[in-house]
């Protein structure tokens, strides 16, 4: 009899406050010290926000009222999540 052992690590990445006023937070604590990749998306599918710098507060006080996703990537890691803009 032959087993695999399959090793998942969960990864806990938290956006807060949302819904967001101006500017959010980004609590990335479990992938500090990695190369970081952040883009925004608007509904429509269009990237309006990049960097790749670990900025753990992220300004969007110029962009409208709505819906709009978070990609964060490292490596071969990707964690997708959601904001509402008030």
């Amino acid at each position: 009899i032959r087993f695999r052992l399959l090793v998942i690590e969960i990864k806990t990445i938290s956006i807060y406050p949302n819904p967001v006023k101006d500017e959010f937070n980004l609590d990335i604590n479990s992938i500090v010290g990695k190369d970081i990749s952040l883009k925004i998306y608007s509904e429509t599918g269009a990237m309006i926000y990049e960097t790749r710098s670990a900025t753990k507060t992220i300004n969007i006080q110029t962009l409208n009222r709505g819906l709009y996703f978070i990609v964060l990537e490292s490596g071969k890691d990707r964690w997708l999540g959601k904001i509402f803009k008030e």
